[in-house]
């Protein structure tokens, strides 16, 4: 095999391919495979669950084969190079495999009008060892991928991937006439983000599994078409010239929380930026020990936080209608916060219950909701 790419056209390859790859393994699932059989060349990674293949259309094929290597072997050296302009940089990368060995060839122009010559070896292995990637079929779902990404980036802060209530370790999605839902908890923090989309689709729900959730926020394009097809517990996601397909969560019921996030009758108004700005201070002295407590408390003019290190004091120029004082995990407060937009929050409650409801106020279908640390 012997083709030339691009340097930021590689570059971009192996990045977005690490998302899916493991980087410490040496099986296939720390590897790449480029396949340079057909019209274009093909760059594969897998991790088991999900598969990831990035199309590229400006490789020139002097020689076409396919070769498997470990991502971790080229990532590094492939990100230090620099795209050709202005007459300075690297124009290509070559990519040769002769006798079951793997070399990567540039030529890198510099000010100094001498250029360098530089070859890196890799080790190459049977491309039998990766598996077969099932191709799209016909689309069920076509939304904005602006929307998808946002949507993730919202609510996967709550999730854990690793809880053992199956359902609650992946990203619950609901799609109703024009809207769509994203849901993420962990059981103690949940967020809803309620999304417009241009569409008009009768009542779908599934749950996306964390690690194709996080690839596809990671990897999508802003503003592009994305085309989604389902099949049994798979999923199959095609946009621009990324393709990758997945694992849903199936025979699981996801929580029904649309009560909790709606059950209060007192509702303070807080700037975001201030509250924000002290729970990350404050955060840098919680102790795990005793479940990361902060005290956070709103009472006469004053939004006030503490725990047995620290205390800060906010003054503000309005006094709070309502009185509020509840202990809840810091860090997972300051994650709720970092995940809402907004200079101001309303901050709902219920006298008794054990969650506090935050709501930013030029967001109305983003909700948030965080449950009480029990008082010592």
């Amino acid at each position: 095999m012997d083709i030339k790419i691009p340097v930021s056209t590689l570059q971009e390859v192996v990045n977005k391919l690490s998302v899916v790859v493991k980087m410490n393994t040496d099986d296939v699932t720390s590897m790449m495979l480029i396949d340079a059989t057909g019209e274009d060349v093909k760059f594969s990674a897998t991790n088991v669950s999900t598969n990831m293949t990035m199309t590229i259309d400006d490789c020139t094929v002097d020689k076409k084969g396919k070769v498997l290597l470990r991502l971790v072997d080229i990532k590094r050296y492939v990100n230090k190079f620099t795209q050709l302009s202005g007459g300075y940089g690297t124009d290509n990368f070559r990519v040769l495999i002769d006798k079951n060995a793997g070399q990567l060839k540039t030529k890198t122009l510099f000010e100094s009008g001498s250029p360098a010559y530089r070859t890196l070896k890799f080790a190459v292995y049977n491309t039998g060892l990766f598996p077969n990637i099932k191709g799209f079929g016909e689309a069920s779902l076509i939304i904005n991928s602006n929307i998808l990404k946002e949507g993730l980036e919202k609510v996967m802060g709550c999730v854990n991937p690793g809880e053992i209530r199956i359902a609650m370790s992946g990203v619950y999605i609901m799609i109703d006439k024009d809207k769509m839902t994203f849901v993420g908890t962990n059981g103690i923090k949940l967020s809803e983000s309620i999304l417009t989309i241009n569409g008009d689709i009768d009542g779908k729900d599934f749950i996306l599994k964390h690690d194709i959730a996080a690839v596809l926020r990671a990897v999508l394009p802003l503003n592009s078409q994305v085309f989604m097809y389902f099949e049994d517990r798979y999923v199959y996601v095609s946009c621009n010239n990324i393709y990758v397909n997945g694992t849903l969560i199936i025979n699981e019921t996801y929580p029904n929380y649309k009560s909790a996030i709606t059950t209060y009758d007192k509702t303070l108004s807080v700037p975001k930026y201030d509250i924000a700005d002290s729970v990350s201070a404050a955060a840098e002295v919680l102790d795990p020990e005793d479940n990361n407590r902060l005290t956070v408390e709103f009472r006469g003019n004053t939004f006030n936080l503490k725990n047995d290190r620290v205390d800060i004091v906010h003054e503000l120029d309005d006094e709070f209608e309502y009185e509020l004082d509840v202990d809840v995990n810091g860090f997972y407060f300051l994650s709720l916060l970092n995940d809402m937009s907004g200079e101001y929050l309303d901050v709902c409650f219920k006298e008794d219950n054990n969650t506090v409801i935050f709501k930013p106020r030029n967001e109305d279908g983003h909700t948030s909701l965080i449950t009480t640390v029990r008082r010592r």
